[in-house]
């Protein structure tokens, strides 16, 4: 009786803080209690709960890093097949300006073997900036051919208008443009081209998936006569 006695009493003389049902009592005491609020008398619990509260949060950054990096590598990968391919087939590469220090599959980085300027004239200076961050350019004869955007999780969306931009940035020809994502978002890419914004589009992307990518690169780089076998390579969406 004397702790019910203790409860009413602390609960009635800070009505400010409290309801007077208890409830509000009831949740501060169990959160004394597992130490999320630290008093004299269960200091060794509070300082428990906050390690706990510390060691989650690691791990939960530590999971992040670990993302991240599986996500830049694959991006990279990618970047890499189509380098590669570009190269290959007599194409000069731009890679993206903010990846050109990710590492090459194939050996040191992707900016070590791409072109080191852009060779575009008469693009106004904002223009050419994001037309530099498109992730893979193949030019002929200085003059883009193919655009290429990588998309492993991040927005097909945005993807589609940065091609957009590219394309309505160079002189006919247009270039021909590709999205480049796993399987699983095929389903994504397409309901994104059905959208209203890009269902006139006159130069509509097409897809390479991931798979398609690295189990071809190779016979590609060894057979491929021009660029045309992108196309047959790609899904129209």
């Amino acid at each position: 009786m004397s702790f019910r006695q203790a409860v009413l009493e602390l609960n009635e003389g800070n009505q400010t803080l409290f309801s007077k049902d208890l409830g509000a009592f009831a949740g501060f005491l169990f959160e004394v209690g597992i130490g999320k609020v630290a008093t004299n008398g269960n200091l060794e619990t509070a300082l428990a709960f906050e390690a706990g509260k510390l060691e989650k949060l690691l791990r939960k950054r530590h999971l992040e890093v670990e993302e991240d990096a599986a996500e830049t590598g694959v991006h990279a990968r990618m970047q890499a097949h189509l380098l590669r391919i570009g190269q290959s087939l007599g194409m000069e590469v731009w890679v993206a300006r903010n990846d050109r220090n990710a590492s090459n599959h194939y050996g040191g980085t992707l900016g070590e073997r791409s072109l080191q300027t852009l060779p575009l004239k008469g693009l106004p200076p904002d223009t050419l900036s994001t037309v530099e961050l498109i992730d893979v350019l193949w030019l002929s004869e200085g003059q883009v051919v193919c655009g290429f955007e990588v998309e492993k999780s991040t927005s097909i969306y945005s993807g589609i208008l940065r091609l957009q931009d590219l394309s309505l940035s160079i002189p006919e020809p247009a270039p021909e443009l590709y999205l480049v994502a796993p399987d699983s978002r095929e389903g994504e890419v397409r309901a994104q081209l059905s959208r209203p914004t890009f269902s006139g589009l006159a130069n509509r992307p097409s897809l390479v998936t991931f798979k398609d990518l690295e189990a071809h690169c190779e016979a590609i780089c060894r057979f491929g006569a021009d660029r045309g076998v992108m196309q047959k390579l790609a899904r129209r969406i």
